[in-house]
Formats: structure tokens, sequence, C-alpha cells
């Protein structure tokens, strides 16, 4: 049996369960496929190769003999190459997007990421920029949120030198109809940079905040992502309109009125008291910051005199337990 045959044979099977790639992972077939991309010349089985990885590690013991076998480093290797063909690089991205994803459990740090942050967050931009198709910029989005969670103050170093997030924005908005996965994973990242007070200011400057409103506007494409969009457009939101810039932004293009709608309407927010706290939150920090005149008198007595706590009580999708 050839290379080829046997590479795609190990793909089917790993896609039928996780039980299945424990076995795999068991008689060492993941530091295996890695010796295999180093070796092997031709793209288009190295492409194979990483799909079959990418595959198997979809489990902790796979991605820990990943990282046990200089995997990330296989993949820098493969990045920084401009003369690999972008189907190739396409692959490379996928795998690191899988071996850092969150849903993982115990996938809290990879061995060799740190050494490895700066060129990756370097490649990947430079791969969003150039790249015209859509699912590769889904893929560097989730991969650059990834690392952004899991080497958290080394990644935002470099995501801030590289103007990462902005070149996302800019691709976005070049874009018609970008995909509202590309969307979340921007949501996404743009939250995990936020939560470093020292990253506000970029984010700021880049007219993060602005972008994320509009990302709320979203409808009708998904409870499920919507739901995942909101929540992390929301916790952004709530840590940067605290600044007079950010809350400027959000009452020039009408923000406010989406606030609003997402204390004052459970329906609006997918019945979810994590967004209305960060919602309250967030016009709280604008009315202080900006003034009363960016609300309605009415809103403003409902939503911003009492405490939070009592807003919170009479617009939780709860309050019926407090009666």
């Amino acid at each position: 049996m050839d290379l080829k045959t046997t590479v795609t044979a190990i793909t089917i099977v790993a896609l039928r369960s996780e039980q299945i790639v424990e076995i795999f992972v068991k008689h060492d077939v993941v530091p295996m496929l890695l010796i295999q991309c180093e070796k092997c010349e031709g793209s288009s089985i190295r492409c194979l190769l990483l799909r079959a990885l990418s595959t198997m590690c979809c489990t902790t013991s796979a991605v820990r003999h990943f990282e046990k076998y200089s995997g990330i480093q296989l993949i820098t290797d493969i990045l920084e190459e401009d003369s690999r063909p972008e189907p190739e690089r396409s692959e490379a991205v996928t795998l690191l997007a899988q071996v850092t994803a969150p849903w993982i459990e115990d996938n809290y740090s990879l061995r060799g990421l740190p050494e490895y942050t700066k060129s990756l967050v370097k490649f990947l931009t430079k791969f969003l920029k150039n790249t015209r198709c859509c699912q590769n910029l889904l893929l560097c989005a989730a991969a650059l949120s990834n690392l952004s969670a899991m080497d958290t103050h080394n990644c935002i170093k470099y995501l801030i030198s590289q103007k990462s997030i902005e070149e996302l924005l800019k691709a976005i908005e070049h874009r018609r109809n970008t995909s509202v996965y590309v969307l979340e994973q921007v949501a996404s990242l743009i939250a995990n940079v936020s939560s470093i007070d020292s990253a506000r200011k970029h984010l700021i400057e880049i007219r993060a905040p602005a972008a994320l409103m509009c990302f709320l506007q979203v409808k009708n494409v998904g409870e499920n992502v919507e739901k995942r969009l909101q929540q992390k457009a929301m916790i952004a939101l709530s840590r940067l309109c605290s600044d007079h810039k950010a809350a400027k932004q959000i009452v020039e293009i009408g923000g406010v009125d989406k606030l609003v709608k997402l204390c004052r309407e459970k329906e609006n927010r997918f019945n979810s008291d994590a967004v209305l706290v960060a919602a309250l939150a967030s016009l709280r920090k604008i009315v202080e910051t900006c003034g009363k005149e960016v609300i309605s008198y009415q809103d403003s007595q409902e939503l911003i005199e009492p405490r939070l706590l009592d807003s919170f009580l009479a617009y939780s999708n709860q309050n019926e337990s407090y009666v």
C-alpha cells in the first residue's frame, strides 16, 4: 500500500470515533505522520499528512504526542516558506487551529509554543492579508484567537506589533457577506486581547468597539453561533467602553439603542443574563463618560439610575425567581 493510500485510510478511519484515534495514538501514529511530513518532498502528499494530523489531534493524548515530537516547529517551518503552495499552508493553519483549540480537554498550553508565537503571528497575519479564500481567513482568525488565549501576553504583544486585528477588520470590511463564523472568531480574539489593560488603547485606535457593534447587527444566521458572537462581543465592549474614545465610537454609530434593546428584550439576547450584565455595565460606562444626553430619560431611569443589581433583577431571565 502506498503512502497516499495509507494516509487517506488513516484519516477516514480516525473520523469515525475518538476511541479509534486513541488506538492510533497508542501505536505512535502521530509521530509517524510528523516524520513523514518532514521527509516527503511532494506538497500534495504533505497536505494529506497535515490533514490526517488535524483529524487525529482531537484528543488530549494526540495533542500531547504532537507537542512532544516538535509539531509546532513543523507548522512554523511550513508557514514561513513563501514558496509553499497556499493549499499546504492552509492545511498547516488548520492543524494549528486544531491543536490550540480550547474545547480539547486540558489544552491550556503547548510545549515550545512561546518560542514560536512571534513567528506564527507574523506568518498568520501575512497569510490572511494575501489570501482571497474565506475559509483561509476563518482558519487564520481561529488560530490567532486560540493563540491569544493559550499564550496571552506573548501573543498580544505580537498581535499589536503585526497589526493582526486591524488586518482582520480590513479583510472583513473588504468582503461582502463575511461568514458569521469569521466574525465570531474575531470577536473572540478581541475579547482575549481586551483582557490586558495595556492593549485596550490599540483596540480603540483601530475602532474595534465600532466593529463589534456592527457584528452585533448580524441576524438569522443560526442561534448558536449568534449567541457565541454576541457573548464574545459584549465581553470585549464591557471592557473597552470606559474609555472616552471607545464610548464615543459606540454613540456615533447608534450603539446605545442596540445596548438598550439587549437589556430590555430577552429574546434579543437569547435570554442570556451574562449579556444583560455586560450590556448594563457598558451602558453605564458610556453614560458616565459621555453624559446622560446620549440616552433617553426613561432608559436612564430604568437602566442607569438604579443599582446595577436592581436593573439586572428587573430584566433578568431569572427575575421570576426573585419575586
